[in-house]
């Protein structure tokens, strides 16, 4: 008798699964401080709003109310981070404004139908939403100089998520491994990037620095020139602006520290090799 049971009650529990199931409605991504329109993906009967409920909610957070439809019913509190940025667009969409990374994430509209005098669940959607920041044009600043090395920094912030930095050789279009770069994550979810580049000192220099934010496909460069035979020198980024942008002071002053001692390093150790029976390599990463 108990495996009947079981049997019976493993069914119903899957009946209520099979009806509840997410429909699966779309990927979605925003950047902060714009607004967006994620779209409730119901395709059922035609939509009466005096017969249906809509709820907006986050996902696997039952006690976080985004947005509602509830006739003959006065909406509970909304979460906190959603109050005054919300609407719903016919009834059924959900209108974010102003967003931020605090609203990435996954959301559920949810649908019930009026049934005599109840409610009875009819529709569930899923909705995922990234939410990605601009980063400001790069600003390359340098060089300075150590000895026979020239030490360039390229910096951004504002952006998010974490950027990809190229350091590109203009006079034959090489790509420049850099020497380090560092990432720092602020408060409001976005990153400040700093990369350092060091090459030998030349008479002619034709620097490309590139940020580019995968998630957005969105690629920023800035230049930098200088030609000894004119002793003309230039940097510019690919939107003119020649204000400096705002970037982590300390971690580039930390990054030119950690690189001069790492040069002192080597050719410590090269000096060192050469009065050496047996040289020893230095491996760097």
């Amino acid at each position: 008798m108990a495996p009947k049971s079981l049997g019976l009650w493993m069914l119903c529990l899957w009946i209520q699964e099979a009806v509840d199931a997410e429909e699966v409605c779309g990927n979605y991504t925003g950047i902060q401080g714009e607004n967006i329109v994620l779209r409730c993906c119901y395709h059922g009967e035609v939509f009466d709003p005096t017969m249906f409920r809509v709820q907006w909610q986050i996902k696997d957070n039952d006690e976080c109310l985004v947005e509602a439809h509830l006739p003959e019913q006065n909406n509970p509190p909304q979460c906190e981070h959603f109050k005054n940025r919300t609407e719903l667009k016919d009834y059924l969409d959900l209108r974010l404004r102003n967003i931020g990374q605090e609203h990435a994430g996954k959301y559920l509209c949810i649908l019930q139908r009026k049934k005599g005098e109840q409610f009875q669940f009819h529709f569930k959607g899923l909705v995922k939403l990234d939410v990605a920041a601009k980063y400001l044009p790069p600003v390359i600043t340098g060089p300075s100089k150590y000895g026979e090395d020239m030490i360039f920094t390229c910096n951004s912030s504002n952006g998010s998520p974490e950027p990809t930095v190229y350091w590109i050789n203009q006079t034959d279009n090489s790509h420049l491994s850099p020497n380090g770069t560092i990432k720092i994550k602020q408060r409001n979810g976005t990153f400040s990037v700093s990369s350092t580049l060091i090459i030998k000192a030349t008479s002619n220099i034709k620097l490309e620095c590139i940020i580019k934010n995968e998630q957005l496909n969105e690629s920023l460069n800035a230049t930098y020139i200088f030609d000894s035979s004119t002793s003309s020198r230039n940097s510019s980024n690919n939107q003119h602006q020649t204000s400096m942008i705002a970037i982590s002071i300390l971690a580039t002053g930390i990054m030119i520290i950690m690189i001069i001692l790492l040069i002192c390093y080597q050719r410590k150790c090269s000096l060192h090799r050469a009065y050496a029976e047996a040289p020893i390599g230095v491996e760097m990463s």
